[in-house]
């Protein structure tokens, strides 16, 4: 388990200090898109997602804008995420035997 955090924890200050490459960011940008519009094929996945988020709280249209949103992500902004969320502080280190 030791090896495996430090592993871990070597990957997530590599992130935070050299950021995600576009590549990536197109890659998985291009995967949530279309996972989402596998989501949107069944009445029932999309109830369930509205049901979701009307329990958070989310606006009506949340679903209908999300591919907008998905989209317009921007590198910067998404480095800036990636430190704000995995950045040294933040974490909180859990280990289940």
């Amino acid at each position: 388990i030791p090896q495996a955090r430090a592993a871990l924890e070597a990957l997530l200050e590599r992130l935070c200090t050299e950021g995600m490459p576009e590549e990536a960011l197109e890659r998985t940008r291009a995967t949530m898109l279309t996972q989402r519009l596998l989501n949107t094929q069944s009445g029932s996945k999309i109830c369930a997602a509205v049901a979701v988020d009307s329990v958070l709280g989310l606006p009506a249209d949340y679903a209908d804008k999300l591919s907008e949103r998905l989209a317009a992500i921007t590198l910067p902004q998404m480095q800036q995420f990636i430190r704000r969320a995995l950045s040294h502080p933040t974490r909180t280190w859990v280990t289940v035997r």
